[in-house]
């Protein structure tokens, strides 16, 4: 089931959910995937940095909330159901999670500072919201997270660069195409006309 659970990349900005005092001044940025495990990491990249990494196991932990109503993924075969949430497959709840994480994320620090996060995502009002609690990354470790995502960013940038090229080269190449049609299209159009009707006539009249 491992190989099954496959989410893009999802990068985006967070809004902070409180006024609290020691919330980072520099905006912070998240990534989520699933390739074989889900990984959340969110940072300022320069000082701060909060991640939390999901096993199959683990995503039972993931609460989904929506007012005073929870839905709780209990069973990776069989997921609980409910009145309001997602459907049981797990290919579902990451297709909702990466919409929810491309819409308004918001971020609430701990009340004990910045030693823990939430990151709360709606994929749109009145639906279900997701909320993942993000533990601080060590300073021992917080170079190497910051450069692993600074690459990611840089590797996603890079993808849809060539991918935004390779279109507009497409669209190039279809107007020369139909600029090429439209000149040739009265001489086309004159050809047709003599053929049809004038070289008829003066076959007629050699004859």
């Amino acid at each position: 089931m491992a190989a099954a659970v496959k989410m893009a990349a999802v990068f985006g900005e967070v809004q902070p959910d409180d006024d609290h005092e020691e919330q980072p001044r520099r905006p912070v940025l998240f990534r989520a995937d699933a390739q074989g495990h889900l990984r959340v990491v969110a940072t300022d990249l320069h000082s701060l940095a909060w991640h939390r990494s999901l096993a199959l196991a683990d995503i039972h932990d993931l609460v989904l909330s929506t007012n005073n109503f929870f839905f709780r993924i209990d069973s990776m075969a069989n997921p609980k159901q409910d009145d309001v949430g997602i459907a049981g497959s797990l290919s579902d709840f990451l297709d909702y999670l990466y919409s929810s994480l491309s819409g308004h994320v918001k971020i609430l620090y701990s009340s004990s500072g910045s030693d823990s996060a939430k990151l709360m995502a709606t994929k749109a009002k009145g639906l279900p919201r997701i909320t993942l609690t993000l533990d601080r990354v060590a300073p021992s470790a917080l170079s190497d997270v910051i450069a692993e995502f600074s690459l990611s960013l840089y590797a996603a940038y890079k993808t849809k660069h060539e991918q935004a090229t390779a279109e507009q080269e497409q669209v190039k190449q279809l107007k020369e195409s139909l600029s090429t049609e439209r000149v040739g299209y009265p001489y086309q159009l004159k050809d047709s006309l003599f053929i049809r009707h004038v070289l008829p006539v003066r076959v007629s009249n050699i004859l």
